[in-house]
């Protein structure tokens, strides 16, 4: 009877972990939005919700055939001074979510093409696991 009771539970323990294997990441993009560039600059920021029902990931990139280039920035307090730092990676915890806005992490877009309010832009994020996804962004005030 003991060895009975023991296999059971190691069959209902291995069936409630999965057999060990994390869950893909499922991520959706939301409110993604890129900052009016100030007249006559083509240097910007953008912010999304990236919201995972599955497994963690990383935001590891992004790229626009409208920009020149986009980085992935952070800003945080140190010593009383608000300072941007370049990041390599957005954590997106597993049935979690993780923000790109202002003060903290962001797209920090360089050479954004000509763009006014209202106006929308291909953004491609790039994920560590996940499919790379598409997004448009529209353009105006956070």
């Amino acid at each position: 009877m003991k060895y009975f009771l023991i296999t059971l539970l190691a069959v209902i323990l291995a069936a409630c972990s999965g057999g060990g294997e994390s869950a893909a990441p499922d991520i959706s993009v939301s409110d993604a939005l890129i900052r009016t560039p100030p007249q006559g600059r083509d240097i910007t920021a953008g912010y999304a919700t990236m919201t995972n029902a599955g497994g963690a990931d990383r935001l590891i990139g992004a790229s626009a055939e409208a920009a020149y280039r986009i980085e992935l920035h952070q800003n945080s307090m140190e010593e009383g001074v608000m300072r941007m730092r370049r990041v390599e990676a957005v954590e997106i915890p597993a049935g979690g979510e993780a923000r790109l806005e202002q003060g903290g992490y962001h797209l920090m877009i360089f050479g954004l093409e000509a763009v006014e309010a209202g106006d929308t832009v291909s953004v491609t994020l790039d994920f560590e696991t996940a499919e790379d996804e598409t997004v448009e962004f529209t353009v105006g005030q956070p």
